[in-house]
């Protein structure tokens, strides 16, 4: 499974120069076109040229949820004049969907596709599945499965086994095709089906809300430091 880091962080310490400490063991970074070409008039910031230069394996994400929740719109031909100007930066990139609307986020994969752009159609949670049979019946190699993060575990156990039962595996439990999991952090439900790919920014985020993880021979423990987190109040929560 390949772990796409996101979120942002300075790859090299302002003072200095030199590479962060981090950055140096960080194999892959996913980066929103929203927050890295829509908001800087199509040019890519400086983060995601570090990233290129030092070799990373780079996942383009549109951003098309932020700008949604930013009220925003990002148009095709914007993203695609993006796409075509960083296309070998790359290892996927994504479809700019449309919130809400499976058709439209259809549609916008068709008219990249006619502009020259190779971007791996999304299907979202709630979405009716003729729209995954449609992918997969033309043959995608690679889907990204996208809307995840608002829902519970619970709820996603039950969505994400009927649709790895039904749609994504072979009889013998092998994938059809390559699967992306978008934002997905829960440890049982990374390593419950045959992800190709998945990504997070809790690594960041578990630091910021005053917690680390550590490698337990039971597997990875979030313990929570700061007693101002939300966690620390659980009576079931691991904290120091």
């Amino acid at each position: 499974m390949r772990v796409y880091l996101a979120g942002e962080r300075e790859a090299y310490d302002l003072h200095t120069g030199e590479a962060a400490e981090w950055f140096q063991v960080v194999k892959r970074r996913l980066f929103s076109y929203y927050y890295h070409g829509f908001q800087d008039n199509n040019r890519p910031t400086h983060h995601v040229t570090h990233a290129r230069e030092a070799g990373l394996d780079l996942f383009l994400d549109s951003g098309a949820f932020t700008a949604f929740s930013q009220g925003a719109e990002i148009q095709v031909d914007d993203y695609a004049a993006y796409i075509h100007q960083t296309a070998d930066w790359w290892s996927v990139m994504s479809c700019l969907d449309a919130i809400g609307d499976a058709e439209g986020s259809y549609n916008n994969l068709k008219a990249l596709e006619s502009n020259g752009c190779k971007v791996a159609p999304v299907f979202h949670c709630r979405e009716d599945a003729r729209w995954l049979v449609k992918y997969l019946d033309e043959g995608y190699d690679y889907i990204l499965l996208g809307g995840m993060v608002p829902e519970s575990t619970r709820w996603l156990h039950e969505w994400l086994d009927w649709l790895w039962g039904d749609y994504l595996t072979h009889p013998d439990g092998t994938p059809r095709v390559k699967v992306h999991g978008f934002g997905l952090t829960d440890q049982f439900l990374m390593f419950r089906y045959p992800w190709y790919s998945v990504d997070s920014s809790s690594w960041l985020m578990t630091g910021i809300f005053g917690s680390c993880v550590f490698n337990r021979p039971e597997g990875l423990r979030k313990i929570v430091f700061s007693e101002n987190s939300p966690d620390a109040k659980k009576w079931t929560s691991w904290h120091y």
